[in-house]
């Protein structure tokens, strides 16, 4: 997330290389996954973490994310707030 890239894989072996719990997500029957940063004034705030079935998040069915990256913002910041104000 350094770049503010989105990271997704194809296959549960390119899953298995990052993450350590490749074993749970495969038996939920996914496998391929999509990391997408939600960036506020240059920093990584949280991220949108999708998993679905093998050779699903390709470039082209992620190409659209860009566009939904402002509500992400939106519900991440409402969030944030809300922690806050819940914790005083």
């Amino acid at each position: 997330m350094r770049q503010h890239q989105i990271f997704h894989t194809l296959r549960i072996e390119e899953i298995a290389e990052v993450f350590s719990d490749w074993p749970l997500i495969r038996s939920l029957g996914n496998g391929s996954n999509a990391n997408i940063p939600v960036v506020v004034d240059g920093k990584v705030i949280g991220t949108l973490n999708l998993l679905h079935e093998a050779d699903y998040y390709t470039a082209e069915r992620l190409a659209p994310a860009a566009a939904l990256l402002p509500y992400a913002t939106i519900a991440f910041q409402h969030l944030a707030k809300s922690m806050r104000e819940a914790s005083h």
